[in-house]
């Protein structure tokens, strides 16, 4: 059951990349520039973080987190919103403390916890515009995403260094689709 949910916790994240990169190219969603790019940078960092601390679980949804940030890092760039403003240069340097972080100790753990550190940053941009503007984004991204994070967060042993990662992913993606859906059901 194990493998499967692993299976599942990592193709999720490729539909809700076809899901978003369509929603962008549609005009629907403009993606954060700032956020984007760093989640790129720092889901890299995750993926080399886990992998060298010989995490088989959450590995594979870091490194698909890390395809899917470079496929929509690349369309933010003509297609998306912000990237200058004073938060997201400030998101940048504190995500550059989390990075220098990693780097200094070389410790597989302090650079699951930089990485960790540094993507909540990185998504604050995001997330501020979201709350400012929902209809620039889609929830199903979000929820695909947190749907994959669950699968392996239930399939990784029930410690710390596995089951921190998929928490936070669970965690942050959450967060945006009670962002985006907020308004919608005040509305309705």
């Amino acid at each position: 059951m194990g493998t499967i949910l692993l299976i599942v916790g990592s193709v999720l994240p490729l539909i809700s990349s076809v899901v978003y990169v369509l929603s962008i190219i549609k005009g629907d969603t403009r993606p954060q520039r700032a956020t984007r790019f760093l989640i790129a940078l720092i889901t890299g960092l995750s993926f080399f973080a886990l992998w060298s601390a010989g995490d088989g679980y959450g590995m594979w949804l870091a490194l698909v987190s890390f395809m899917q940030a470079l496929a929509i890092c690349v369309l933010a760039v003509k297609r998306g919103i912000g990237g200058h403003a004073p938060l997201d240069i400030l998101c940048s340097v504190l995500c550059g403390i989390g990075l220098v972080a990693w780097w200094l100790t070389g410790e597989s753990v302090v650079g699951l916890a930089a990485a960790i550190f540094a993507d909540f940053v990185a998504i604050v941009p995001a997330l501020v515009k979201t709350w400012r503007l929902p209809n620039t984004e889609t929830w199903l991204f979000y929820g695909l995403d947190c749907a994959a994070g669950l699968c392996v967060l239930v399939a990784a042993p029930l410690d710390l260094l596995h089951s921190a990662y998929p928490l936070y992913i669970v965690f942050a993606n959450a967060v945006f689709v009670w962002a985006i859906l907020r308004p919608r059901a005040l509305v309705h």
